[in-house]
């Protein structure tokens, strides 16, 4: 290879000439064109016997998008994340019972007090209730006066055990002195008493929830008058007896 300047032989690889310094023509035409050739495909060497026509390389490296990672590719179903505060529709929703109060449980009451109240201390205001009236005395001689005056002639309502016994022994000792005294005041004695002694009798029979006039049932209707337990509840013949301590 010869320069193109001062015509001095010169190696094709010179990039200058050694004589004068010229450039070399082969080395700046090379400069001019892109480094890199394409490579011919397999089946093309055989058909290309000349130099391959170099390809322009723009030396851009390819450019790859960053994914996001927030959003979920297209076509992909996007499952939402659950609400564990909310029930799944067409699932029955529960909620928490009242153990205070049962729903639906009617709350009894007797005269603005709850029901069993009038069972309570009788201070507190109760005696006056749909259920139960505490009028009977501890004292066997106020027994005996209610029953002789207020209750003379009173065939209806009810008498405890108590009221009834505590009329029948006072009575009893009445007539047995009344008879030690004279027969004819004993007499008289038993005539005054037999009206509010079958009145309390009605009325006795009446409180084990029996009509009055089971009284006069031999041996059954002295087993009611004597030892027969009062009707726990109200009946028809009217309300609960009980003494203010009971």
């Amino acid at each position: 290879m010869f320069c193109s300047k001062c015509g001095n032989g010169m190696n094709e690889t010179d990039k200058f000439c050694p004589t004068c310094g010229n450039l070399n023509a082969n080395q700046a035409s090379n400069q001019g064109q892109p480094n890199n050739q394409t490579t011919p495909n397999p089946g093309q060497q055989g058909q290309m016997n000349g130099q391959m026509p170099l390809q322009q390389n723009t030396n851009v490296p390819p450019q790859y998008a960053q994914p996001t990672y927030n959003q979920y590719p297209q076509g992909q179903p996007q499952y939402a994340q659950p609400n564990y505060n909310q029930q799944p529709q067409g699932q029955p929703q529960y909620t928490q019972p009242n153990y205070g109060q049962p729903q639906g449980q009617p709350n009894y009451q007797m005269n603005g007090n709850p029901a069993g109240a009038a069972y309570g201390n009788p201070q507190q205001g109760m005696y006056n209730t749909d259920a139960v009236e505490y009028v009977v005395s501890s004292n066997m001689f106020e027994n005996f006066k209610v029953a002789l005056t207020e209750k003379f002639t009173d065939f209806n309502g009810r008498a405890t055990r108590w009221e009834y016994w505590s009329f029948e022994i006072i009575v009893t000792v009445i007539i047995i002195v009344c008879e030690a005294i004279d027969s004819t005041i004993g007499a008289l004695a038993s005539l005054l008493f037999l009206v509010p002694r079958i009145a309390l009798a009605f009325r006795r029979v009446h409180d084990s929830n029996h009509p009055g006039w089971y009284c006069f049932i031999p041996f059954y209707g002295q087993y009611l008058l004597m030892f027969a337990e009062s009707d726990p509840v109200p009946n028809q013949y009217g309300k609960v007896r009980k003494q203010p301590n009971q």
